[in-house]
């Protein structure tokens, strides 16, 4: 993925790049490494990467999840879900969704979690996702 996205040798591809990097960290339980990926690609964008920035945005909410500061990881998701609607991303939006439905029920605010599931469910089936 490193390769295929550096390839064009631009900022939205960089960004990603340490966006990947991020979420393998994330899924590795290194979440300070995980953290400050998102925070870089953040800092860098500079070229007006809304999906990179909705990308670490969503990064940053699952961190947060993880960490048991569900108050914090719901507003980083709220701002990537608002991105994500801004460019009328349903994958992101979907993506945002089931992150909050999660960090709302790892909270014990079980309506917050299924109403962002459901939200998170209609979405993917609309864009064919076969989670």
């Amino acid at each position: 993925a490193e390769t295929y996205f550096a390839a064009p040798a631009d900022e939205p591809g960089a960004l990603e790049v340490g966006i990947l990097r991020g979420v393998v960290a994330c899924r590795r339980g290194e979440y300070r490494a995980a953290r400050a990926e998102a925070l870089r690609a953040l800092r860098a964008r500079r070229t007006g990467a809304p999906v990179q920035t909705a990308s670490a945005l969503l990064l940053l909410g699952e961190v947060h999840g993880y960490l048991g500061h569900y108050g914090r990881a719901r507003g980083y998701l709220e701002r990537a879900l608002g991105v994500a609607e801004g460019l009328g991303d349903r994958w992101l939006a979907s993506e945002a969704h089931l992150l909050l439905s999660r960090t709302h029920r790892a909270a014990g605010a079980y309506e917050g979690a299924l109403r962002d599931g459901l939200a998170a469910l209609g979405q993917k089936r609309a864009v064919g996702d076969p989670l």
